[in-house]
């Protein structure tokens, strides 16, 4: 007997050895890794937790945080369902931050988004009789839009009744007589527009002619300066010549009268008295 339970003993041994390698791996591999996590309660009272299943992401900014742990009744209100998840000891949970459930329409699947929180709000703290901290229960758009829903009837029902009362018969006939006016003045604006354009296209027309009429001119008035500046210019090459002869004709016509002073001189001759040595004979 003492042999088997030595061999009793040696194999205990050996199997509190395997546990115990086994569980420090463990230990060691997530204490190396820094894969610390945290646990979180959620209570869902106004969100359906369909789609939601364990293992299922937690999700913060587009970031997976963590997963779902658990999912239950809570015994002590039946209207709210408790949801445990495990996150990531380093996500930024705050007091502000809200939980939220977001779901594929398409597959129906749900995940728990971590929606809202400030960085300078403080760190979510556990909150009295709970094992955990309580992350408060958010509102998705969808929500919001289901409780603005009857302020909007409401306002949609009053402008109805503003507007029967405003659509009474002689506001109708008074509408239907300025809508017909307007329509009348469209009309007329319309012709007026197109006889403005008419005027317009003439005037560009007229406009063109009258530049291409200036260009005419101009080109024309060129020619006849150009005309008049060569006969200025042969008129000078002519009278130049007359002139000097004008010239000429008038020294020798004074020449001649300062030697007949009297016209009898011309006529007869000089006198006598003027006749020098042996002019008379």
């Amino acid at each position: 007997m003492e042999p088997e339970a030595r061999y009793t003993m040696v194999g205990a041994a050996l199997i509190a050895a395997m546990v115990l390698i086994v569980v420090s791996v463990l230990w060691l591999s997530r204490r190396g890794n820094g894969n610390e996590t945290a646990l979180y309660a959620i209570y869902f009272s106004e969100q359906s937790v369909a789609g939601i299943q364990v293992d299922g992401p937690v999700t913060m900014r587009g970031i997976r945080v963590g997963s779902i742990v658990h999912l239950g009744i809570n015994p002590a209100e039946i209207e709210r369902v408790r949801v445990r998840i495990r996150l990531d000891a380093m996500t930024p949970v705050r007091a502000d931050t809200q939980a939220v459930i977001q779901r594929n329409l398409l597959t129906g699947l749900a995940q728990i988004d971590l929606v809202g929180g400030k960085s300078d709000s403080l760190p979510i703290a556990a909150s009295d009789g709970e094992e955990f901290p309580v992350i408060p229960e958010g509102k998705t758009g969808l929500q919001e839009i289901q409780a603005n829903l009857p302020q909007l009837l409401n306002n949609a029902n009053e402008l109805i009744g503003r507007g029967q009362l405003f659509f009474t018969a002689d506001n109708a006939r008074t509408l239907s007589t300025i809508l017909l006016r307007a329509e009348t003045f469209s009309l007329k604006l319309n012709e007026q527009t197109e006889a403005v354009g008419r005027v317009l296209e003439s005037v560009a027309r007229t406009a063109t002619r009258i530049d291409a009429l200036a260009i005419t001119l101009e080109h024309q008035a060129g020619r006849a300066l150009s005309a008049f500046a060569s006969a200025a210019e042969s008129a000078a090459k002519q009278v130049g010549p007359l002139t000097r002869e004008a010239r000429r004709s008038a020294q020798r016509v004074a020449e001649t009268a300062d030697e007949y002073r009297s016209p009898g001189q011309l006529l007869f001759g000089p006198p006598k008295k003027a006749l020098g040595p042996g002019e008379g004979q």
